[in-house]
């Protein structure tokens, strides 16, 4: 500990609070949109390289459903 420096205030809890929960100004009780739409964005980033991946392993023929 250096010159002005004040120790460490730790406050006791009984329950065990998350990180985000600390950080964010309201309880984190629900989905929030912007959760869903984290989500959505990965479900299609993760669609869009399949079908990336279905047409360049199948070049010489027809792209079906099933190649995604």
């Amino acid at each position: 500990m250096w010159a002005g420096q004040k120790p460490l205030q730790i406050r006791k809890t009984n329950k065990a609070v998350s990180p985000v929960a600390i950080n964010s100004p309201k309880k984190m009780t629900s989905v929030t949109d912007r959760d869903r739409s984290n989500a959505y964005s990965l479900l299609s980033l993760f669609a869009c390289a399949q079908i990336a991946r279905a047409i360049s392993n199948n070049n010489n023929r027809l792209i079906t459903l099933e190649d995604a």
